[in-house]
């Protein structure tokens, strides 16, 4: 995922607390994840433009971060979100994560979404109407998603 001053992405701030810090006192490896987390919540919230937790029905199959430079205490995080791929069951999404004020690259990350039946637990078609919103979401936002 390439950066444009341009081009506007979905986007979330989160100030980096005392508690995401490891005793060489920049931001644990782990934390990063949770970062991830909380922007891909917003994101398929804002999609759904709903804020309860009834709309994420899917699973995490694979996260993966790549650390490019140390977040410290007195930052905030900007993760931006984008949809890099639909599939028939599943999809990808891309983060690159900033330090606010400094615009310094923190790190990148990505994680494979598997949609599921929330009854039986097991993998489901993205429904048509689904994948449009999806496509359309994402477009908002300035990227256009494989199939």
């Amino acid at each position: 995922m390439s950066r444009h001053s341009s081009t506007r992405h979905f986007n979330v701030k989160i100030p980096v607390r005392f508690r995401d810090l490891d005793p060489m006192g920049h931001v644990n490896n782990s934390v990063y994840f949770t970062y991830l987390e909380v922007a891909r919540t917003a994101y398929w919230q804002e999609l759904h433009h709903d804020y309860s937790y009834d709309v994420l029905d899917f699973v995490v199959a694979r996260a993966e971060c790549d650390f490019v430079s140390a977040a410290m205490l007195r930052e905030t995080v900007r993760v931006e979100v984008r949809l890099s791929r639909i599939g028939t069951s599943s999809f990808v999404l891309d983060y690159e994560l900033f330090d606010e004020q400094s615009e310094r690259l923190v790190a990148r990350g990505t994680t494979v979404q598997v949609m599921i039946d929330r009854k039986t637990g097991r993998p489901r078609q993205i429904e048509p109407e689904l994948r449009a919103r999806m496509r359309s979401f994402s477009e908002h936002w300035g990227t256009t998603p494989e199939q």
